[in-house]
């Protein structure tokens, strides 16, 4: 499982399961430096978790990549328990194979939405679609999921995004959805839109691995 927070990214793995070592230490001899970090030796309660990515955030460190060895299965249980919002939303294809990009809140981002309580994935990020563009898809294939993590009152939320490949067969409509700061709609080709998403959010870009070539 790959999380990204800020400029970080983290990956998760159960390649060990040793305890030993005190992420304070590590906090203090790494963070301040542009490189690479590797923690071996935490338990990845939550309140952990939360403390760390203030931490990195405190510290403002930049293109570092983390990996974090621990049992994956058991950390995934306790975010769950915690603050775990899940999302769904499409990558949106036309006739001419330009992929549609909104601009919100100054960046640019591809459309998507919180699931609503007892709603189908599919469903969830179609919805979200159409209501952030105002025009209509069909789902054509499921992508896959990123996560990322934000700060969230004095606290930090962590976002599963499920994300499918959709064509737009309606754009009559099309129109940003302002109330959730949408200001744009840009269809552009897959260059494009690759070299735009690089100056937004980091957790983005990994949804170009899921494109066929």
């Amino acid at each position: 499982m790959t999380l990204y927070f800020l400029s970080n990214k983290i990956i998760f793995t159960s390649r060990s399961k040793s305890f030993s070592s005190s992420i304070l230490n590590w906090c203090e001899s790494t963070l301040n430096h542009d490189e690479e970090g590797v923690i071996t030796n935490i338990s990845m309660e939550y309140h952990f978790l939360d403390n760390f990515l203030k931490e990195l955030k405190q510290k403002n460190i930049q293109n570092c990549t983390f990996f974090i060895y621990t049992d994956i299965i058991e950390m995934y249980r306790t975010i769950i328990k915690n603050h775990l919002i899940i999302a769904a939303g499409g990558l949106v294809f036309n006739q001419n194979n330009q992929v549609l990009l909104i601009k919100r809140n100054g960046s640019w981002d591809l459309p998507k939405g919180k699931v609503e309580p007892m709603e189908l994935y599919p469903e969830a990020a179609k919805r979200e679609v159409e209501e952030e563009c105002g025009i209509e898809v069909d789902i054509t294939s499921k992508l896959g999921i990123t996560y990322h993590a934000y700060p969230l009152k004095s606290n930090i939320a962590i976002k599963k995004n499920i994300w499918y490949s959709m064509m737009c067969t309606n754009i009559k409509n099309a129109k940003p959805q302002l109330e959730e700061g949408i200001t744009k709609l840009k269809w552009c080709n897959l260059a494009e839109a690759k070299t735009l998403i690089a100056t937004s959010f980091l957790s983005l870009q990994k949804i170009w691995e899921y494109v066929p070539s």
